[in-house]
């Protein structure tokens, strides 16, 4: 019987062991958060630009916008800024104000979203064809953030 309790006690530290070096390891391959959210122009198909926001920190974001099953999804808050000839000057879209029912897309810590950009923005990027632009999507609750210059 004392063997039978002793090899009982013995599986239960084994176990709980086990289980602890498993836990230590896998919160060690945790990714590190930079604290950084990020915007990156990702190309152009005919209609539309692609943009892929990556969240690198420990929150998860989120922005207003449409998504459907079959395709990316579109951001209603976006603004297109390009630079035009050589005295810099700006051209932009405002900034969207929809009404509707928009959906919120969210970003997990960690995680990263291919998005695209149709419409009056990516007209002012084919328009600027040649010249810098950037993208300035607003964020939940209001904060804007930009996207690397590109050139379409």
């Amino acid at each position: 019987m004392r063997n039978v309790v002793r090899l009982g006690v013995i599986r239960i530290c084994w176990l709980t062991t086990v289980g602890a070096v498993l836990m230590a390891c896998k919160s060690a391959e945790a990714p590190a958060s930079s604290g950084q959210i990020t915007l990156s122009y990702n190309g152009a198909s005919k209609s539309a630009a692609f943009f892929i926001l990556e969240n690198h920190t420990a929150e998860v974001i989120s922005f207003r916008g449409d998504r459907t099953f079959w395709s990316s999804p579109i951001p209603w808050d976006t603004s297109m800024v390009c630079t035009e000839g050589k005295f810099s000057h700006e051209d932009e879209t405002p900034m969207g104000l929809s009404d509707g029912f928009p959906q919120v897309i969210k970003v997990s810590p960690g995680r990263r979203l291919r998005f695209r950009v149709e419409g009056e923005g990516f007209a002012l990027a084919t328009k600027h064809k040649g010249n810098p632009c950037h993208l300035r999507l607003r964020l939940i609750p209001g904060n804007i953030i930009e996207s690397n210059m590109f050139v379409p």
